[in-house]
């Protein structure tokens, strides 16, 4: 029931966007294309996890690009330069991760500068096919997956609300139509 819960409020997003127009200029741009590519990781996750049968590597493969696509929409809407806009069109590497996090939250004046070292171990081992992800599939004497109800709720929650950061992110870009 969570998984439909969170795939309606999704789409409900999907459609209020659909209705706003970002603006033109090239930092609006840039960081709503972002968002936008974290909107479909999100409908794609919840894709996979409604697949029958459900499939869950993917769909825990996908939480890290999410992630990092609202970071970086974020860090191009709050912190990047024009400049820095320029290379990362270009394909240069400008910030990592953690570099964005602590900028973003300086605009904000947080006190949140970190991404969670844990969180982000375990997002990763799940993109790079690492322990979390085997231990996810070698639990018995064959080779099958078994992702648990709690693992698989936290999927869902952090979709959304990495997902909900773009969506009212996108808002400040935009207007409506």
């Amino acid at each position: 029931m969570q998984l439909e819960q969170a795939f309606k409020e999704a789409n409900i997003e999907a459609s209020h966007l659909a209705l706003r127009t970002i603006h033109t200029d090239l930092r609006s741009r840039v960081a709503g294309t972002l968002f936008t590519i974290a909107q479909q990781h999100q409908y794609s996750i919840f894709l996979l996890l409604q697949n029958s049968p459900a499939l869950h590597a993917s769909a825990f493969t996908l939480l890290r690009p999410l992630c990092e696509a609202v970071i970086k929409g974020l860090w191009v809407k709050l912190a990047a330069t024009d400049i820095q806009i320029d290379k990362i069109l270009k394909g240069k590497f400008i910030k990592n991760t953690d570099q964005m996090v602590k900028l973003i939250s300086a605009k904000y004046q947080s006190s949140k500068a970190e991404i969670n070292p844990l969180l982000w171990e375990v997002i990763n081992s799940y993109t790079h096919s690492g322990h979390i992800q085997l231990q996810n599939w070698i639990y018995s004497e064959s080779v099958e997956p078994h992702y648990s109800d709690e693992a698989i709720a936290e999927l869902i929650k952090l979709t959304r609300l990495a997902s909900n950061l773009a969506f009212h992110a996108t808002h400040t870009i935009s207007t409506e139509h």
